[in-house]
């Protein structure tokens, strides 16, 4: 599947990913102290968890090579889309909102964005805009949602935009920006806002880094199970 762009990633640069460390490390600090045992939505709003990781991975080692010129970015007719989905992610809070030109890179698609959520339920929340807004404002819906929150990793793909709504572990663990690092940047800055220190979830929903570490290996389809 396209959603193996994810992780074409690896791929297309020939990297090898390093798994994250198990020990913990607290990446969230807030003004208030962190509660207790993390509750997670259940039923509704919850994309469906995919099979193996490396079923995400599929498509992207054999991605075909390119065959013609692609338009630069300021030409690309698909920017106000791309810049739609990242702007729906912002508005979630999604976070490290990055897009990627890949079109002169690869034929899986022409641009991948992925944005990083701090709570399993904000990631379902950035998902879930993405999904609506694109519908909403251009009458598109998804080829194929793969993966889940609860994995680390919910890919969107729409064909000629993949978005990933990945959470810190999966981001590191992927390497998605250093995969596409030839690629061109999509100037997100006057679409996105900018991060700063007090920008934070309540105290109910954030998760520090070991959480999301402990979460990245326990799910069904952590990489153990490849």
């Amino acid at each position: 599947m396209r959603c193996s762009l994810l992780a074409a990633l690896a791929a297309a640069a020939a990297l090898q990913p390093t798994p994250p460390p198990r020990r913990p490390r607290v990446i969230l600090q807030t003004s208030k102290k962190h509660s207790g045992t993390r509750q997670r939505p259940k039923g509704a709003g919850r994309v469906r968890q995919g099979g193996k990781r490396g079923d995400l991975l599929k498509g992207i080692y054999d991605a075909p090579a390119i065959t013609k010129e692609r338009p630069s970015v300021s030409e690309d007719p698909l920017l106000p889309f791309v810049e739609a989905l990242a702007r729906a992610a912002d508005q979630r809070k999604g976070r490290s909102i990055a897009a990627f030109h890949v079109a002169p890179l690869t034929d899986v698609a022409s641009f991948v964005i992925a944005a990083c959520g701090r709570s399993r339920p904000q990631c379902d929340a950035v998902a879930a805009a993405v999904v609506d807004d694109a519908k909403e404002l251009f009458d598109r819906t998804p080829n194929h949602v793969e993966g889940g929150a609860d994995g680390g990793w919910t890919c969107i793909d729409f064909g000629d935009v993949i978005v990933n709504v990945m959470t810190p572990a999966s981001r590191e663990f992927y390497n998605i920006d250093e995969i596409w690092k030839n690629a061109e940047q999509v100037d997100l800055s006057e679409v996105v806002s900018p991060e700063g220190p007090d920008d934070l979830l309540d105290d109910e929903d954030l998760f520090d880094e070991e959480d999301d570490l402990e979460d990245f290996w326990d799910a069904p389809n952590a990489p153990d199970a490849w």
